[in-house]
């Protein structure tokens, strides 16, 4: 079958003519494809090698894809492409041996005798026992030179006493927004080096360096590309941090005017202060940032913050309390409800961090007294993360078109999950956790994506890595254990790439323009060295991406 064109119409030259390849078009009327014509940025044709012929003229570019793959450009629906930029720098601490782990910081400040301060990112929490790691460790080895080390899961940073006393952060200083970011502190008072969460982390980072847009602007611009070399075309940055929400946006669209910005970015107006009201500044952003690969789209809020440091909200009590504790909301249910209402009644999506089933529930109650509320839209209020949910709620999500989206490069079985989640939440939690397959089962949609630099063990930008945990529930390096929930929670590899393109295009309202290969969308493609569905599941994670291409301009090409 051939899209695009019929026997009568006028024939277009086309700018690019993509030929002779596997083009899965994630479009269900027609999967498959061998040819893809592009003119002035949009899909013109879609079909088979004869009937695009006629549009190959003297200036078109003709790429013969020799039976490589083609998908549609992958969309992260839950990126920090501006503060991974600040966090993920420096050495790669990840390891789940704490000897390992000093020495790898050792090895960092030999090999920077002269960064002041001392930066670097990685280290899992997983390493330390309850009450975090100390700056006694760290002043052991470094103690003239402030030294502040992001955790991998960015929500917690550790730091040694020449941090602490340049930052002036003593036993008598408040923490930031208690009980949610705070500064770790022992049976004294006294701070222990361990401060948890943004507000908390950007008191002590922002007296030990300037943060600021120059600083933010060079990092990411080391990183720009390496999304495009990952496949990348749409990215929803979810929560601009940091810098501020202005200089963030101004940032993206400096560099779309520089004509180095590989992918379109959709970003949101980050709230999580009860006390302040929110919508005037949505409005505001929204309007004032509108260029064409530059837009504020929704609303941004995290109920909960991450199970490790028992800030998730739950339905019921931790397992490893004997006091109740349940969690407790960042926003409280009232007030979202309230911010929620009134950003769906101005005609904006809102987009929440939902980790604990508690928190997923809360979020529900206030999208539909929303809906209850406000005249019938096309809603598209969206739950992230959602690592937990009650089975009471799954029905809720399609009755509520509530789009859940979830991180599956963190599902699985890693010494996170096995040494911290399950001690807090149980064996039968943990084993359906990270659950798109439910979601599915219920008739609800689903997106996944990265959170990248965030992860409780293993942060990645990467989708491959994304969709090949998605589909084997196990990490994507040996060893590995068995599938987390077991194979009755994997995705299909149709789901896990349609998640990762059509299913993140609904939740950003961007369907129209976006995910699949279809004529009159964007011509945003990536090609891929083989065709995923002709590989071992476990070797998905490793297939070359080899050219990327967004509203029709090459972005990244290597060896086609």
């Amino acid at each position: 079958m051939v899209a695009g064109m019929s026997a009568n119409a006028d024939v277009t030259v086309a700018d690019k003519v993509l030929k002779n390849g596997k083009i899965y078009t994630v479009n269900t009327a027609s999967l498959w494809a061998q040819s893809v014509a592009i003119k002035d940025g949009k899909i013109i044709f879609v079909g088979d090698d004869n009937a695009v012929a006629p549009m190959v003229g003297n200036t078109t570019e003709v790429i013969d894809l020799k039976g490589k793959m083609v998908l549609p450009g992958f969309i992260d629906n839950h990126i920090h492409p501006l503060a991974g930029s600040l966090i993920a720098s420096g050495s790669r601490l990840e390891t789940d041996d704490k000897a390992e782990l000093m020495a790898k910081i050792k090895q960092h400040l030999a090999d920077n005798p002269k960064q002041n301060p001392v930066i670097s990112y990685g280290w899992r929490i997983n390493v330390f026992p309850e009450t975090g790691p100390t700056k006694e460790e760290l002043d052991a080895i470094e103690s003239k030179r402030p030294v502040y080390l992001w955790a991998v899961d960015g929500h917690s940073a550790w730091v040694n006493t020449k941090a602490l006393e340049v930052a002036g952060i003593t036993k008598d200083t408040p923490d930031t927004q208690p009980p949610f970011s705070y500064f770790q502190r022992d049976e004294n008072g006294e701070p222990t080096g361990w401060i948890v969460e943004i507000p908390a982390q950007l008191a002590v980072l922002s007296k030990l360096t300037d943060v600021n847009t120059a600083y933010v602007e060079a990092g990411f611009r080391n990183w720009v590309t390496k999304f495009s070399q990952a496949g990348i075309t749409t990215v929803f940055d979810a929560g601009i941090q940091g810098v501020s929400t202005d200089e963030g946006l101004q940032l993206y669209q400096k560099l779309e005017k520089e004509g180095k910005l590989g992918f379109k970015t959709w970003t949101s107006f980050y709230w999580n202060d009860p006390s302040v009201d929110p919508i005037p500044e949505l409005k505001r952003v929204h309007k004032e940032y509108n260029s064409d690969l530059v837009k504020v789209l929704r609303l941004k809020v995290n109920v909960d913050g991450g199970d490790d440091k028992q800030n998730a909200v739950f339905v019921k009590p931790y397992s490893d309390r004997d006091d109740g504790w349940k969690g407790e909301p960042i926003i409280p249910a009232d007030v979202l409800t309230k911010v929620v209402t009134e950003a769906d009644a101005a005609g904006f999506d809102t987009y929440c961090h939902c980790f604990g089933d508690g928190a997923t529930r809360i979020y529900l109650d206030a999208v539909e007294a929303a809906t209850k509320k406000n005249e019938v839209r096309d809603r598209r209020h969206t739950a992230s993360h959602v690592n937990f949910i009650h089975p009471d709620d799954l029905p809720r999500f399609k009755a509520l078109n509530v789009i859940a989206d979830f991180q599956t490069n963190w599902a699985a079985r890693d010494a996170l999950l096995q040494n911290v989640t399950l001690r807090r939440v149980g064996k039968e939690r943990l084993e359906s956790t990270i659950n798109p397959r439910a979601v599915i089962e219920n008739g609800g949609r689903v997106a996944i994506s990265s959170d990248w630099p965030v992860a409780g063990w293993s942060a990645t930008h990467e989708p491959l890595v994304t969709i090949q945990v998605a589909v084997t529930r196990q990490f994507v390096k040996p060893p590995r254990k068995p599938p987390l929930g077991g194979e009755k929670l994997r995705l299909t590899l149709d789901e896990a790439i349609h998640a990762h393109t059509m299913g993140a295009a609904y939740s950003l309202g961007q369907e129209n323009n976006v995910g699949s290969i279809e004529v009159g969308k964007a011509a945003d493609l990536v090609v891929l060295e083989k065709n995923l569905f002709d590989v071992d599941v476990y070797e998905i994670s490793k297939v070359p991406v080899l050219m990327t291409i967004m509203n029709g301009d090459v972005y990244h090409r290597d060896g086609i």
